[in-house]
């Protein structure tokens, strides 16, 4: 969101006319024949999602110092999930990050770093094994999946209390919920492997 989003993709061939199919051993993905610049973008994702106000590393790149934060508090929400509270606080007291988690839920934290004041939540990714998560990520087409329903309830209680969630981070599950908050809400968001459904596209498109 506040990042300036490059182009996400990487094609084998630049050429958006090539002149006939190919294979690209590379990528293990058939490049099919494109006739024109309208076919292109219908074709390339980036193209769609590049105005999603949302913030993502680019691929085959090393991850920003940036990135890197934020991936590891993404990671802290699976710890307190998997783990509890208490040890997601010492991994991330471990890697230097400066926060406290302050709230949390069976998908994610709120974070309260201790120089500024200001807050993070950190949202998780789907575990396969649990019944509840599939269900949850079942719905996430539609917007209505309890996960996303707990998130925004967490950033409403820090708002009510006079507080400011800069940010929102997420894998996966997280990820998704993650986008469609940050463009509800308008608060900047970093998305890790997130799914990216047709709602939110057309969503995005119409705003």
């Amino acid at each position: 969101m506040d990042d300036t989003f490059d182009e996400y993709f990487t094609r084998a061939n630049p050429d958006p006319q090539p002149k006939e199919e190919t294979w690209d051993s590379t990528m293990s993905k058939f490049i099919p024949l494109r006739n024109s610049e309208r076919d292109r973008k219908l074709h390339d994702v980036s193209s769609l999602i590049g105005t999603m106000r949302v913030d993502m590393a680019k691929p085959n790149t090393q991850l920003t110092d940036h990135h890197n934060t934020q991936a590891k508090l993404a990671n802290s929400a699976s710890k307190s999930f998997l783990e509890g509270v208490d040890e997601a606080q010492i991994y991330l007291n471990h890697e230097g990050i400066n926060k406290t988690i302050v709230d949390s839920s069976r998908y994610g934290i709120m974070l309260r770093d201790n120089e500024t004041g200001t807050y993070t939540l950190a949202l998780r990714g789907m575990r396969i094994d649990n019944p509840r998560d599939i269900w949850n990520a079942s719905q996430l087409a539609s917007g209505t999946n309890e996960s996303k329903r707990i998130a925004i309830e967490m950033i409403d209680r820090v708002e009510a209390g006079g507080g400011q969630v800069e940010r929102v981070v997420g894998h996966s599950m997280g990820g998704s919920d993650t986008m469609d908050i940050s463009m509800e809400r308008g608060i900047p968001g970093t998305a890790f492997d997130a799914p990216i459904s047709p709602r939110m596209i057309v969503k995005n498109t119409l705003s």
